[in-house]
């Protein structure tokens, strides 16, 4: 397979100086751009190409649209206090996100749920309930919603129990749930360490990343987790195969228009390589080429539709 195509638009988030900014670049590492919108975390494309969601606010964080060239920022009504992870629907009408539970709603380190509401931020509704209890200490907590291309299934991670020193981990797994909150499933196999689903553009495969592999560690501070791969396995969860193999911590993986490329941030193999930086490399696996340079983090890449 030949290089990523040059006309491959990427948006991510750049973290400079503690704060984060929506950047752009082509998937060949070309013709790098900041939109100018900061603090934003998570941004996802319309399927139109035409506006990008995305969070903002610390501590209480809530959703924002802005245009695919960084102009007209409009905040959207906060659902929960604490709106994350958004996704949007394949016809645009809905935004699915990760959220405070009702009752739980001022507290921002409180397990946090599914959500899905319209695309002007109105009319919320929670999809899943997870357990009781701050995460940080026990219970369980939904994050990373995927809308799949059809628009009749939700991917989602849902978290459990974990060891406080493997804190950016967990124990996770990777569900499926329809629009209306119904037929609630899981995906992935006990202890499997699973997170970050993203569907193919066809619907047929869904990328993910694991720690089930425990290939490195990642220390910052008092912080350590081991680091991430990634995989990708059938829309069913069959056939679970391996893409990356190596002792950075692989992440946020996003496909492609026509399926046959993945973009990830990779970061922290060894003392003197921080990152995270973009990597573009075949969704079937193969080497990984770098596309971002510099001090900022780049990270949580999202890539355009056609």
């Amino acid at each position: 397979m030949g290089a990523a195509p040059r006309n491959g638009v990427i948006v991510f988030a750049m973290n400079e100086g503690g704060v984060q900014t929506l950047y752009s670049v082509h998937s060949d590492g070309s013709k790098l751009k900041s939109l100018g919108v900061s603090p934003a975390s998570g941004p996802a494309w319309s399927s139109n190409g035409k506006r990008i969601v995305f969070a903002s606010g610390s501590p209480a964080t809530h959703l924002s649209l802005v245009g695919a060239n960084g102009a007209g920022v409009r905040a959207l009504p906060s659902a929960t206090g604490f709106d994350w992870d958004p996704t949007w629907s394949p016809d645009g009408r809905f935004i699915a996100f990760s959220g405070n539970q009702p009752q739980t709603s001022k507290n921002s380190d409180s397990p946090l749920a599914i959500w899905v509401m319209r695309s002007n931020g109105r009319q919320p509704r929670q999809l899943t309930v997870p357990g009781p209890g701050p995460i940080e200490q026990s219970g369980e907590g939904d994050w990373n919603p995927s809308w799949s291309p059809d628009g009749k299934t939700i991917a989602f991670t849902r978290y459990f129990l974990h060891d406080p020193n493997e804190y950016a981990i967990r124990y996770s797994a990777i569900y499926l749930v329809n629009p209306d909150g119904s037929n609630l499933r899981r995906l992935s196999a006990d202890n499997s360490q699973d997170f970050e689903p993203a569907w193919s553009p066809d619907g047929k495969r869904i990328a993910f990343v694991s720690a089930r592999d425990h290939n490195g560690v990642t220390s910052i501070g008092e912080a350590e987790w081991v680091n991430g791969e990634l995989y990708v396995m059938n829309a069913d969860g069959s056939n679970q195969t391996r893409l990356t193999n190596n002792s950075a911590d692989d992440r946020s993986p996003t496909w492609s228009p026509d399926g046959k490329w993945l973009a990830f941030s990779r970061g922290r193999e060894g003392p003197d390589n921080s990152g995270p930086w973009l990597y573009v490399m075949p969704s079937s696996g193969g080497k990984a080429t770098r596309i971002t340079k510099g001090d900022g983090w780049s990270q949580e890449p999202a890539w355009k539709p056609r």
